[in-house]
């Protein structure tokens, strides 16, 4: 179907997500995966204020690569910043829904399998044009409050940092977990505060959202990487939702953009510097700083950072760094008790929350990004 305006969009995705509803409750399981809402959260490489043109232009320049993958055809709806792309992933058609109302921030609709969705936003967010956003686990449990807590999934994996020294002292080097249910916050909090404190990394969060009507509601899964999978009777609901979450997520880019960012100014004989470092910091010391160093700049996922890590003393190490989503540098500095990261002006900080998410999914749970004054960086709600 190629939508033209915002209201016959909602009114596609509405009909969806009643029929995936009514099924559920009359034949008490779930419909298959083609039924359920996926919204995907996405960062361009734009200009908040680029022009529509610029916008339709990246859009076709990601669906035109020598990809069988990526190869479709977009399709302008009538009302401005809303576009239709149809393209394959093997014998399958699949139609996305573009809704470009901010050319940076893309929020991607469709109700195709995941099965083929999933590579493709892979395939997409490994371009220099997009990228996913990145939800840590402290944003995701702010999420959890927007609505009824009803279940959680868990992700950590320290496999990559392993090594003989530090395996006699870790509780787990993997920790998954699905789980649904209203005491999701209770098992939460006991594996977080006393099974698991450095490994209980949230991955996902369900919740029951309604919004200004208590009838209408979503029952939707919030995963760290920026997709959203909804089901229920309000897809009105599913936005009201999905625009929450957005914008906790860009006050973020934009605080750190705008406050920390490294920024130098020459007036007459005057130099002065904007901007502060930002800081990364472990309860528990990184026991191999250069080793650390070497895994995490490689250029390969989930960092996606490519550096030469320096040591300028036994346990001191700075790198150089070129992050491969937009070919940005960044310069960190480590160290066993933190990591300093300096975010020259005109880098996206999309590279930090990257970053900071992937500590706490293959490092340490309980890492904190924290000010030069040791309070909290970020307030998520």
């Amino acid at each position: 179907m190629i939508v033209q305006n915002r209201v016959e969009l909602s009114q596609f995705f509405n009909e969806r997500m009643n029929k995936s509803y009514d099924r559920l409750t009359e034949e008490q399981k779930l419909g298959p995966d083609t039924t359920l809402v996926k919204t995907y959260l996405l960062e361009a490489h734009l200009d908040e204020a680029a022009k529509p043109n610029l916008v339709l232009k990246t859009l076709e320049r990601l669906f035109s690569q020598q990809d069988a993958r990526l190869i479709g055809r977009v399709a302008p709806a009538a009302e401005p910043l809303l576009y239709t792309v149809t393209t394959r992933y093997g014998d399958d058609q699949v139609q996305l829904y573009f809704d470009i109302s901010n050319p940076r921030f893309w929020v991607l609709h469709s109700v195709a399998a995941s099965t083929a969705l999933d590579p493709i936003i892979q395939r997409l967010a490994t371009s220099i044009l997009l990228d996913r956003v990145w939800l840590g686990a402290d944003f995701l449990e702010s999420v959890s409050e927007l609505g009824s807590f009803r279940g959680l999934g868990l992700d950590y994996d320290r496999t990559a940092f392993s090594s003989i020294e530090m395996e006699a002292h870790e509780a787990a080097l993997q920790l998954k977990m699905q789980l649904w249910g209203n005491k999701a916050r209770d098992i939460l909090t006991m594996l977080r505060d006393q099974a698991f404190p450095h490994e209980t990394t949230l991955s996902k969060v369900k919740i029951k959202f309604t919004d200004l009507d208590a009838h209408d509601f979503t029952l939707a899964d919030v995963k760290y990487d920026g997709k959203v999978t909804g089901r229920g009777n309000s897809f009105q609901t599913h936005l009201a939702l999905i625009g929450r979450v957005f914008n906790m997520y860009q006050d973020q880019i934009r605080t750190l953009e705008h406050n920390y960012a490294i920024d130098a100014h020459v007036e007459g004989e005057t130099f002065s510097l904007n901007g502060e470092p930002i800081l990364f910091s472990f309860e528990r010391p990184i026991a191999d700083v250069e080793n650390f160093a070497e895994k995490v700049f490689t250029a390969s996922p989930p960092f996606r950072l490519w550096g030469t890590p320096v040591r300028l003393t036994s346990d001191y190490v700075r790198v150089e760094a070129v992050d491969l989503h937009v070919g940005q540098t960044l310069t960190f500095e480590l160290l066993p008790d933190f990591i300093r990261l300096f975010l020259p002006a005109g880098t996206c900080a999309n590279t930090v929350l990257r970053f900071y998410t992937n500590l706490q999914h293959h490092y340490d749970a309980r890492v904190k990004m924290i000010r030069g004054d040791g309070e909290a960086l970020l307030q998520h709600v």
